[in-house]
């Protein structure tokens, strides 16, 4: 299992997608995966987009789409596990 600022990454997910909880309960799930993900986000999309601002553009976007999390389907399963 994967660990953030000694919150398991599966059991955040779960928070943030659990429909009946407080929205700040949700909010506050969502936003350590936010941090616990932003640099590597960002690396990635540094790789992708042709400058910095784009990149950031990029986060955003996927941060925004991210935040309607408690309705997306399951979370894929990683390959490596």
């Amino acid at each position: 299992m994967s660990k953030t600022g000694g919150h398991d990454v599966s059991d955040l997910v779960r928070r943030a997608r659990r429909q009946g909880a407080p929205i700040s309960e949700q909010h506050a799930a969502f936003t350590v995966l936010v941090k616990r993900f932003e640099e590597m986000a960002f690396a990635t999309a540094l790789q992708s987009c042709d400058d910095v601002e784009s990149a950031r553009d990029a986060c955003q976007e996927a941060s925004s789409r991210g935040a309607d999390f408690p309705t997306c389907a399951s979370p894929p399963r990683s390959e490596a596990g």
